[in-house]
């Protein structure tokens, strides 16, 4: 899953992120973090890291996770340190109030909002935040009825689900535009989707066939 979430947030990265961003901000420094590393090194130049949990012991590990890379690793006092420093920001937490503040954001930043459970009342971005920046969904349909992060803002009256400016797979296809410039401060909010499973289960499946691998069940009876 957590694989899967990362290659999410690498595809909105690569989509609406500036093509120069060398800096990645990590709030939370768990497994999810390790995989976002992984997955942002793939679309962008990364070369720093600056990255903040609760737990010093949390973010140690992460470190040695991660040292194979070669990437400089600051290990932020706050979440404000990370954030004001960031090019590209991952939110990583299972926060149920906000701890990322839109005040501290940086022209031309791009946030992957990941971390919170899919409940109506979690979020990791404050209101302000959701209303600074061009938001993006991966299903609007799904973040209207559980993504907190969308539904507290919009309940609160500071944007409307119609200010969402589009759903990613739109923007991939080239229906709907992505990053207009270079201040810009761009937002994937995700929640996540059963077909991005479905998805990655038949990528799966091919690349066992074409390798001659696994066991062939039939279940037709």
């Amino acid at each position: 899953t957590r694989v899967r979430t990362a290659a999410a947030s690498a595809v909105a990265t690569k989509l609406l992120a500036r093509p120069g961003s060398a800096t990645l901000g990590l709030v939370g420094a768990g497994a999810l973090a390790v995989a976002h590393v992984e997955a942002m090194l793939a679309v962008l130049p990364i070369k720093n890291v600056v990255v903040w949990s609760r737990s010093t012991e949390t973010v140690a590990a992460f470190c040695d996770r991660i040292s194979s890379y070669g990437l400089h690793i600051t290990r932020a006092a706050s979440v404000q340190e990370v954030v004001e420093n960031s090019d590209v920001l991952c939110t990583l937490t299972p926060a149920v109030e906000p701890l990322v503040k839109g005040e501290w954001f940086q022209p031309g930043l791009h946030v992957n909002a990941v971390g919170s459970r899919p409940r109506p009342d979690h979020r990791e971005i404050d209101s302000a935040g959701m209303a600074r920046a061009r938001v993006f969904v991966d299903s609007l349909a799904t973040a209207q009825a559980k993504s907190g992060g969308l539904i507290v803002p919009v309940a609160e009256g500071v944007m409307g689900f119609d200010d969402v400016e589009a759903e990613l797979g739109d923007v991939a296809a080239g229906i709907k535009a992505g990053r207009l410039g270079d201040e810009d401060i761009t937002l994937f909010n995700s929640v996540g989707i059963g077909l991005q499973d479905l998805a990655i289960g038949r990528l799966l499946y091919d690349a066992a066939l074409n390798q001659g691998v696994g066991t062939r069940v039939e279940l037709n009876n």
